[in-house]
């Protein structure tokens, strides 16, 4: 079975790499266009041509489920790492 997001839809158009998408459906009718790349609404069609925008929108998404896990508890608050250094 396939997944269904919007970011392998026949409709969407790159509109903020990787995680908006520009959907050309929703504009025809009216509707906002902007929407996440790993959403879906019930109009979805298959593309046939792969693009890259769904993998690494997942991926952002795996990415900041573990930056949340790099929080920690410290004695005076919570302490938060950013690319090696702890900060407040």
């Amino acid at each position: 079975m396939r997944e269904k997001y919007c970011g392998n839809c026949a409709q969407h158009d790159v509109y903020h790499y990787p995680d908006k998408i520009f959907c050309q459906l929703r504009y025809l009718q009216g509707e906002n266009p902007i929407v996440d790349t790993l959403w879906c609404c019930p109009h979805w069609q298959h593309d046939s041509q792969p693009c890259y925008c769904l993998e690494n929108a997942k991926q952002n998404t795996k990415t900041d489920e573990s930056s949340k896990l790099t929080q920690q508890t410290k004695p005076g608050g919570v302490a938060v790492k950013h690319g090696g250094l702890w900060t407040r």
